[in-house]
């Protein structure tokens, strides 16, 4: 699937409010990551508006249902239990200033920006059911609560990074449920 970077929306509904009733999160886990530098890149020489160029995208990509039984193997009476697994790929880059502002005034396209830093992460979200969804609740529950499930880790993720690669600390906001 394509990646969709934006420059930094979302609605509470009846759909959302029976997926919320029904999934209970269980485990979030990492699937793949990548962090990736610029040629250039030296984190002794970082531009010092380096952190306020930032473009991000995140969104689920894909939705499965799978069946298990407790114990792994089926037990007399027993019923098959379900979870769902949201796969949910997010990323941030920041761009040189020069390039922002070339790009805003037209002159250079999304798919020419060079960014100094990249990071992409991609998590599994698993949850436990109470009862089985329909699809249109499987999605009002994907457009928000799957990132809010997600994002400690991610956050995480950034933070460790930037540690790793001698950078300042990058401050990620608390990921916030926009409610109707």
């Amino acid at each position: 699937m394509a990646e969709c970077w934006l420059f930094g929306s979302m609605l509470m509904n009846e759909q959302l409010q029976k997926a919320i009733s029904s999934l209970l999160i269980e485990n979030v886990s990492l699937k793949e990551m990548q962090v990736i530098t610029h040629d250039n890149f030296n984190p002794d020489q970082i531009p010092e508006d380096l952190y306020s160029n930032g473009q991000s995208y995140r969104d689920v990509m894909r939705f499965e249902s799978f069946g298990y039984y407790e114990d792994d193997e089926p037990q007399e009476g027993e019923e098959e239990l379900e979870f769902y697994r949201y796969t949910y790929s997010i990323g941030l880059r920041f761009i040189p200033t020069e390039q922002r502002l070339l790009h805003e005034q037209g002159e250079i396209e999304s798919d020419e920006l060079e960014p100094l830093l990249e990071f992409k992460a991609t998590f599994f979200a698993d949850y436990t059911i109470k009862f089985p969804l329909e699809q249109d609740e499987i999605d009002a529950f994907a457009e928000q609560h799957v990132g809010f499930h997600v994002w400690p880790y991610w956050r995480e993720f950034l933070q460790s990074s930037c540690s790793r690669l001698g950078l300042p600390p990058l401050a990620v906001k608390p990921y916030i449920i926009k409610q109707s």
